[in-house]
């Protein structure tokens, strides 16, 4: 489909698909794309507000992973079977 952006909107890709051939060979991935008013992306970054909220989720989650880690003492280290501690 072709269409044409008006002023106030932006395309912001949300994917990757492939398609397959009439012999059922992969073809090349193909960028999918949404289109998103200017409402809804952050005229700071020019990402969209869904798009930051995601990033701060997975910032959270990898923060918490760290300090778990962060928090085993420093000579701990897992044992290779068969060897002595």
């Amino acid at each position: 489909m072709t269409r044409i952006l008006q002023p106030h909107e932006h395309l912001v890709q949300c994917g990757v698909t492939a398609m397959r051939a009439p012999d059922g060979t992969m073809l090349p991935a193909v960028p999918t794309y949404v289109i998103v008013p200017d409402r809804l992306i952050d005229p700071e970054t020019e990402i969209s507000y869904a798009e930051l909220k995601l990033y701060g989720d997975v910032a959270a989650v990898l923060k918490d992973m760290h300090e778990k880690f962060a928090a085993y003492p420093k000579g701990l280290k897992q044992q290779k079977k068969g060897q002595p501690a």
